[in-house]
Parts: C-alpha cells; structure tokens; sequence
C-alpha cells in the first residue's frame, strides 16, 4: 500500500512503538522510539542485502523520496 503525506504527518512525532511501512521500490520509512521518522532504501551491493537511510521526514518529503 503506498504511503501518503497525511499518514506520514500522523507517524511523525510521536513515541509509541517501533513501526515500518513499506511505500513502493524498495522504498520504506521507519520511525523509531523517540518519533523520528526516517526514510530507508533497500537494495544488494556485492550480492548482498543493505539497507541505506536517507533523511528524516520533514526534511524529505514523499515526492522527493520518490
């Protein structure tokens, strides 16, 4: 399901639990105990898996992410 801004709006800031949502192309954001919300690119280097982390959210919005 892809993510939208009103549902990253609603994840951010606030310290529940560990959460990750999954957009589109490896695509993904995670937000942590203490509400930051970051984006994360999954992809293999030398055949294998790694997770990049790009910004946090405010700072890179969906369409940037994109």
């Amino acid at each position: 399901m892809a993510l939208t801004d009103a549902k990253l709006r609603k994840l951010a800031n606030k310290t529940d639990d560990l959460i990750t949502l999954s957009h589109r192309d490896s695509l993904r954001v995670k937000r942590n105990k203490n509400g930051c919300v970051i984006w994360q690119y999954r992809c293999q280097y030398l055949s294998k898996p790694v997770i990049m982390s790009l910004r946090y959210y405010p700072e890179l919005l969906l369409a940037g992410a994109r």
